[in-house]
């Protein structure tokens, strides 16, 4: 089960590869200008043309460095933004109130994972998980949280909770005037985690959904205690 946050920061060696081909040659660019005025035989208009040359290709040289500092500092940006992202909805997802709504959604489920209540009082029970779950999806679509980060931490809850909810979902689009994009990006998500979970498992979809079926009950339980 994924149940924590395995992060780790990727290393750039590529980066650390180009700075040092870029001091290297500045410094060629520095020693051939001496060697050029030590030998006197040597034409002015040579030295000319390579001073020309060596401004040009220091300029290129620091403009690439810059974007490639620039492109890094994104990286680790982006990164500090998931992990901070992920650490507030792991806390939301182990807090209190969610708990109580994980135990009361997992109440409804059938032995075959399915919610056959349809009543209101249900509904609301599957909309206290399933929102949270539309948020990450939300995030997810607009590149905030990538599909390998989900994976990783919050794929085990969102296939089984949508898997054991999607069939209700409609019930709770009518609710709100028949809305069907209420839940369209935690369906996107769902299938992408599907084929991601088909991709590293290499199993078929089916079998996957055929396992969350069987594994109802456990998962009852699991979210109960």
């Amino acid at each position: 089960m994924r149940s924590y946050i395995e992060i780790q920061r990727k290393k750039f060696p590529w980066v650390k590869g180009i700075l040092v081909c870029v001091i290297v040659l500045v410094v060629i660019s520095m020693i051939i200008p001496l060697v050029i005025l030590h030998h006197k035989s040597l034409a002015c208009d040579w030295l000319t043309a390579f001073m020309t040359f060596y401004l040009a290709m220091t300029t290129v040289a620091l403009a690439i460095t810059t974007a490639l500092v620039i492109i890094w500092q994104g990286q680790q940006l982006k990164k500090q933004l998931e992990l901070q992202v992920t650490t507030d909805l792991y806390r939301e997802w182990n807090s209190g109130p969610m708990f109580k709504n994980r135990r009361e959604l997992c109440s409804l489920l059938s032995s075959g994972g399915t919610v056959t209540d349809k009543s209101n009082p249900a509904l609301d029970k599957v909309e206290g998980v399933i929102e949270f779950f539309e948020r990450i999806a939300s995030y997810y679509m607009n590149g905030v949280l990538t599909r390998g980060l989900i994976w990783d931490t919050f794929s085990f809850y969102i296939m089984r909770y949508y898997f054991y909810t999607h069939d209700v979902i409609s019930n709770i689009e009518q609710r709100w005037g028949d809305d069907r994009t209420l839940y369209s990006d935690l369906t996107n998500l769902y299938n992408d985690l599907i084929e991601e979970e088909s991709i590293r498992r290499g199993i078929s979809k089916d079998i996957i959904e055929q396992g969350f079926k069987i594994q109802t009950e456990r998962f009852k339980k699991s979210e109960s205690l």
